[in-house]
């Protein structure tokens, strides 16, 4: 797992004016949960940003550089605006390097599988992300799973995967992946059929349903 350095500071004032002047500062209102101890935080939002871009293909362990000390801490939770995808607020999970913990890890796929490249399968992910429990120090940045085996009908599943120092906690029997047979093709009749019979069962005048706005925390 890759550690990454990122500035922040104490803060105080809570509420959405407080958070509204914070990212108006260019930083990021956060909390830091974890032994025994809530901490409000702040962290430049530019930094996180690229921590965030890191994360997206690996497990980040962050260096959380405070002015009293710093923290070693776990993304735990982003909230976004809705309408417009702008970052409002993280929540860390601060660790401890002799404590284990629980977290999801990404997978990363390899190979294609013999089923694909001889008998026109296709391949199917049923998972991006593991449960693993282990000590910090032993946390993958991802699991690879090697696909290029798999034939048509054939699967991963996560009692498959064995990593030294990391428990699997997603259970045994949960699939992975698995390579499907090659699609049957519809007859040129029934081809000609679908179109006729989606108009017949559409219904004018439907609406849409507005996407529920979430809660914000500051």
């Amino acid at each position: 797992m890759s550690l990454v350095e990122l500035a922040g500071r104490n803060r105080e004032d809570k509420g959405k004016g407080a958070a509204h002047r914070l990212r108006a500062e260019g930083l990021l209102p956060g909390v830091v949960y974890g032994s025994g101890e809530n901490r409000l935080v702040a962290v430049e939002r530019h930094g996180f940003e690229g921590v965030l871009r890191r994360a997206v293909t690996g497990t980040v362990l962050i260096d959380l550089a405070l002015p009293d000390g710093s923290l070693r801490v776990l993304i735990k939770e982003v909230q976004r605006d809705p309408a417009t995808a702008k970052l409002l607020h993280v929540d860390f999970l601060r660790i401890s390097m002799d404590r284990p913990i629980r977290l999801k890890v990404p997978l990363r796929f390899t190979g294609v599988p013999e089923g694909v490249r001889t008998e026109g399968g296709m391949l199917e992910h049923l998972l991006r992300e593991m449960e693993v429990e282990c000590l910090p120090g032993d946390v993958p940045e991802f699991i690879e799973i090697d696909v290029s085996a798999l034939n048509v009908g054939q699967s991963i599943h996560a009692r498959d995967i064995v990593r030294e120092r990391v428990q699997i906690l997603t259970p045994p029997e949960r699939a992975i992946a698995v390579v499907h047979g090659k699609a049957v093709e519809a007859t040129p009749a029934a081809a000609a059929a679908a179109p006729a019979e989606a108009a017949a069962e559409a219904k004018p005048g439907a609406e849409k349903k507005a996407p529920e706005k979430d809660g914000k925390k500051s």
